[in-house]
């Protein structure tokens, strides 16, 4: 299954934030968006080509964007709201 799809799953409605340590983390969490048919949040399709940075936010409706180191840091104490993932550490956990 999915990995996102399963995170989005878990945690209904709520916001997702993953984190992506290296490439091929990024490579791995951009193909399962990809197979969702995932769009950034101006509306354009993902495509293998284009690169995530090391935390992006993925909403249940498919559309995601990029969060920023700062915003990452401060979310853990301002709110608790957010639902922070390790993808990499996700996917070794099956």
């Amino acid at each position: 299954m999915n990995n996102v799809k399963r995170m989005l799953d878990l945690y209904g409605g709520k916001r997702v934030w993953f984190y992506l340590k290296d490439n091929k983390t990024k490579a791995n969490f951009l193909n399962d968006l990809i197979d969702l048919n995932a769009t950034w949040f101006d509306g354009e399709s993902l495509k293998a080509d284009h690169v995530l940075s090391c935390y992006i936010a993925v909403h249940d409706d498919l559309k995601i964007g990029f969060i920023t180191n700062l915003c990452w840091k401060m979310s853990f104490v301002t709110n608790k709201e957010i639902v922070h993932i390790d993808f990499e550490t996700f996917r070794q956990m099956k």
